[in-house]
């Protein structure tokens, strides 16, 4: 069968969805390019927020408009919160994400396999290759249980459950065989990640003496979970990027303890001293979420303040989203929106300005990059950087000198 598949949301989402169509493939399945030639279309829905949840409820429904013979086979988080989907000409084959290993055996027969009877189990896919990235992504963990008050994760991806280190270790012998030079870490929360005793530090210091490593990248790590022995690893192999996504989500503390975060200012600031103590540099970017209820001026001003004090590398900014089912949900907003949006904007540039000092920190460094394409790539600490001079292979991982710093972005001549 002909399928189309379509990917919305994290890592984890890419990661597994990656899964699929190699177990698709094993099966007999073939990917088509666009819907036209497909008889079913695949979707991997992201419901973090409830604007994820409205884009993958328009994609399938203007995709199905444009070729009404097409089924639809929905998996991902959107299935566990149990959206609504669009109205369908044939209701759509819901797989919640602990079943989408079921999803190849599903298509024998879409009407005839219960996908009630499928058994649970997170870690039943794996890779051999990650199609079109010359990074490849290691889903080592799954599910939370921090429940911060307006994330819908923990409803969607139940509790905490890791991949056992063997596992790990030979999807990455895999990977790198099939030259994959750069590895990263991925999951809901990797920074809980435990498996017989062994912690992500563990999992990080063994993956990074495998052959053919070049580098190993952390996901996101909560605060909490970002503590001396994990950065000492770091610090001690240098196949691991000096680089650590960091969520901050707001530098007021009673804003933060209002979202169910599991540290205040003072304690994100602990974490960033850490990681300037014992690394060269380090690059850290964050997430941060503007307008969560109750947020004023002043918290808006103390969350402007800390990012500055952290130097981040890279921030993502992000609007608040209601997400039903959550705490978050039911607290009313009593800004409007206009300043909201305002703040946003406010927020936005300290981030450029940020980014753009802390790329023009990185002239004169030797470095690596992982050429992605057009003779440009990422470095250890996750900045584009453009190669001058003699050209590289995307996948290629190239020493070089950083000459130059325009904007967020990096010029360099091999070292």
């Amino acid at each position: 069968m002909k399928y189309l598949l379509q990917t919305f949301g994290c890592k984890s989402n890419q990661y597994e969805s990656q899964a699929i169509r190699e177990s698709l493939h094993a099966a007999g399945h073939v990917e088509a390019v666009t819907a036209d030639e497909a008889a079913v279309i695949i979707v991997n829905t992201c419901g973090v927020t409830g604007r994820a949840g409205a884009s993958c409820r328009n994609a399938i429904r203007k995709t199905v408009r444009a070729n009404p013979g097409l089924r639809v086979v929905v998996t991902g988080c959107g299935v566990d919160l149990r959206e609504e989907w669009p109205h369908l000409p044939v209701p759509p084959v819901l797989v919640p994400n602990a079943k989408k290993h079921s999803i190849a055996r599903l298509l024998a027969d879409l009407d005839a396999v219960p996908v009630e009877a499928e058994p649970a189990d997170r870690f039943a896919l794996g890779i051999t290759a990650f199609a079109g990235h010359t990074r490849a992504f290691i889903k080592i963990q799954d599910g939370c249980d921090n429940f911060c008050t307006y994330c819908a994760v923990p409803y969607a991806r139940g509790v905490p459950e890791s991949r056992p280190l063997p596992a790990i270790l030979d999807e990455a012998r895999r990977l790198l065989a099939n030259g994959h030079r750069e590895l990263v870490l991925t999951g809901i929360n990797i920074g809980a990640y435990d498996s017989d005793g062994l912690r992500l530090a563990d999992v990080a210091a063994r993956l990074a003496v495998l052959p053919g490593l070049e580098r190993l990248r952390l996901g996101s790590v909560e605060p909490p979970h970002l503590d001396e022995r994990l950065v000492g690893v770091m610090a001690a192999h240098p196949a691991i990027c000096p680089h650590v996504h960091l969520p901050l989500q707001s530098g007021d503390d009673a804003i933060l303890a209002a979202m169910g975060r599991r540290y205040d200012a003072a304690g994100f600031m602990r974490c960033v001293e850490l990681l300037r103590r014992e690394l060269v540099n380090p690059a850290v970017t964050t997430d941060v979420i503007v307008g969560f209820p109750g947020e004023d001026d002043a918290a808006a001003r103390a969350t402007a303040d800390l990012c500055r004090r952290a130097g981040f590398s890279r921030m993502h900014v992000f609007l608040f989203s209601p997400r039903k089912g959550t705490p978050a949900a039911s607290l009313r907003q009593t800004c409007p929106d206009r300043v909201i949006e305002e703040r946003k904007s406010a927020l936005i540039a300290v981030g450029h300005d940020l980014a753009a000092r802390y790329a023009a920190s990185c002239v004169g460094m030797r470095e690596r990059i992982l050429m992605e394409k057009s003779g440009t790539g990422l470095t250890d600490r996750y900045v584009s950087t453009t190669l001058q001079g003699d050209p590289a292979d995307p996948g290629d991982v190239v020493a070089i000198t950083v000459t130059a710093a325009e904007g967020a972005g990096l010029t360099a001549v091999r070292a």
